[in-house]
């Protein structure tokens, strides 16, 4: 970086007010007066570091840190190139799994466990969120508890599977599955397990 005395400057010319960065590329600057201090040399772009790059040499920001352009990181099931400030990755559709265990336990996608222990019925997936609007899923798994034995302890009656589609004319298709399979499942932490 060079240090820029506006004293010494055109009059129309930007200071340090207007520095361009990697970061700041895409914003316009409205300088209202010059103001001296640190800038990159003509061509160049500010790397946020106090140095000065040219802009393909821009790095692209994830989480907070930033990657040199050709470096590669991995985001869920998907691979993710910096190049150009601008991060290309691959659109592969990731796998997830939930799990629905013993007397009101679930497990989420993201790996979090829950107890659920009322008399109700649970949506465990779904694929639309639009309120109480079901034509714009296409699936919706269900789990319904009741209480089973004298202590309060709630099970799986049955986990409904709804399959639908929504193109016009076309029908949802359900499926019941009676009697879950019983058995150990994955430990809980959730309070009061």
């Amino acid at each position: 970086m060079v240090f820029l005395d506006c004293s010494n400057a055109s009059a129309d010319a930007p200071g340090a007010e207007c520095v361009r960065s990697c970061h700041t590329l895409d914003v316009d600057c409205f300088s209202t007066h010059c103001v001296s201090g640190c800038v990159c040399p003509v061509g160049l772009l500010s790397d946020g570091n106090g140095g000065c790059v040219a802009k393909e040499d821009c790095p692209c920001l994830h989480n907070e840190a930033a990657y040199k352009p050709g470096e590669v990181i991995k985001v869920d099931c998907n691979t993710c190139t910096c190049r150009g400030r601008r991060w290309e990755c691959s659109d592969r559709p990731c796998l997830g799994t939930c799990v629905a265990y013993g007397d009101g336990h679930f497990l989420t996608f993201d790996g979090e466990r829950y107890g659920f222990e009322g008399s109700c019925e649970y949506t465990l997936a779904q694929d639309y969120c639009a309120g109480s609007d079901a034509a714009n899923g296409t699936f919706r798994v269900v789990t319904e508890n009741v209480p089973c034995g004298t202590t309060g302890v709630t099970c799986s009656k049955a986990v409904k599977i709804f399959l639908g589609v929504s193109e016009p004319g076309a029908t949802p298709h359900s499926a019941v599955l009676s009697e879950p399979r019983r058995g150990p499942g994955p430990p809980d932490h959730s309070p009061g397990s």
